[in-house]
């Protein structure tokens, strides 16, 4: 059995900066750029918890790379709040339920990497 303890204690330590405006690029899978959070690289990581909707505040983010973890849940409609953002890279997850159409506002996407989910929806 995994222990989730760690990988849930980073999302919820990383939650709880992002709430509080703090910036954390001296973390390692942080990539920032001009003091702004523009990459987060958490693949493969064992991580077992949900999609935070504090993500769509990081209105600087271009890479967003969370695949290959225990991601469960929902995709946050505030995913759709990412204007920057180019990859998204979310696959071999346990996400479930609806792909919001919120993703539709990504005009800058490239890269939207879903599958390996048990997400229904168009985009």
């Amino acid at each position: 059995a995994k222990d989730n303890t760690t990988s849930t204690s980073l999302v919820n330590a990383f939650t709880e900066e992002m709430k509080n405006n703090k910036i954390v690029c001296s973390w390692p899978f942080v990539q920032c750029v001009s003091g702004h959070i523009a990459g987060l690289f958490l693949e493969g990581n064992n991580m077992e918890s949900t999609l935070a909707t504090e993500l769509g505040l990081l209105s600087k983010l271009t890479s967003l790379h969370f695949e290959n973890n225990d991601l469960n849940g929902i995709i946050p409609r505030e995913i759709g709040n990412l204007n920057n953002l180019k990859y998204l890279w979310l696959y071999n997850n346990d996400l479930n339920g609806t792909i919001p159409r919120e993703i539709g506002n990504l005009n800058n996407l490239d890269v939207l990497s879903l599958h390996a989910n048990d997400l229904n929806g168009t985009i």
